[in-house]
């Protein structure tokens, strides 16, 4: 589900095999913001929310379709987050 406070928008779609026969699908988001940890101990630019255009990957669960079951954190492209994501599930065929 999208934060309210963010602008997020649907920019790549994709499917893959789980198990290489259930069909899953996969999309990447563009949102205004990247979250950061909050943790004190990390450098400013890890630890301060960002102000931009990044990417999040989305998941979905084969169980239930229309619900994402991880999401990744934020991308500075669509092509990073496609390359993150082909690393997790090879075969990704986007549309």
């Amino acid at each position: 589900m999208a934060n309210p406070d963010t602008d997020e928008k649907l920019v790549a779609v994709g499917k893959w095999l789980y198990d290489d026969t259930i069909e899953c699908a996969v999309q990447i988001v563009r949102r205004n913001i990247a979250y950061g940890s909050g943790d004190y101990e990390d450098p400013v630019e890890v630890r301060e929310d960002r102000e931009g255009d990044f990417y999040y990957l989305k998941f979905f669960t084969p169980a239930s379709p229309g619900r994402n079951s991880s999401e990744s954190g934020a991308f500075d492209s669509i092509e990073l987050a496609k390359i993150d994501a082909k690393r997790t599930c090879s075969g990704i065929l986007w549309e």
